[in-house]
């Protein structure tokens, strides 16, 4: 128990002595010193750009400045900016308020004819995902059964 306290210290002691900056891609660096926004930015190679900055918040619509210096012990998070906005406010993220939270990243498995299709814009990417939907009914059916037939035990 002793060798346990011991690593928990040095995590806690360790955790208010770093930066941390969260990627878009959720990946976490950590700075030991002090630094300006703009020495993260050129740093991970996005660059100085309007379109990308650092927030205090995940969801926040607040650029830091270029010259603000990030603090020790504290999380930031790179966050895509959109150059305009229109008429109803969105976040930084492109989302608008009322779908906030409803974003999802998938991955779908298509046919080389679906992908060719797909590249000469003669289908949506709407109408290949309610085509694979249509195709797996028995996946979103309430009866749904195993394909296989039990075994029966001996």
């Amino acid at each position: 128990m002793g060798n346990y306290s011991c690593t928990l210290y040095k995590r806690l002691v360790y955790k208010d002595k770093v930066i941390r900056v969260m990627k878009i891609d959720g990946k976490v660096l950590s700075f030991t010193k002090p630094i300006l926004v703009q020495d993260v930015l050129v740093r991970i190679n996005y660059g100085v750009t309007n379109n990308i900055s650092l927030s205090k918040e995940i969801l926040s619509s607040k650029k830091l400045p270029l010259d603000y210096e990030l603090k020790l012990g504290k999380v930031y998070y790179v966050i895509p900016f959109s150059s305009s906005k229109s008429n109803n406010e969105k976040n930084p993220c492109g989302i608008s308020s009322s779908m906030e939270g409803g974003v999802k990243r998938i991955k779908i498995v298509i046919t080389k004819q679906q992908l060719k299709e797909l590249l000469n814009k003669k289908i949506s990417m709407d109408d290949v995902v309610i085509s694979s939907l249509e195709n797996d009914k028995s996946y979103f059916n309430g009866n749904w059964k195993p394909k296989l037939e039990s075994i029966p035990e001996e």
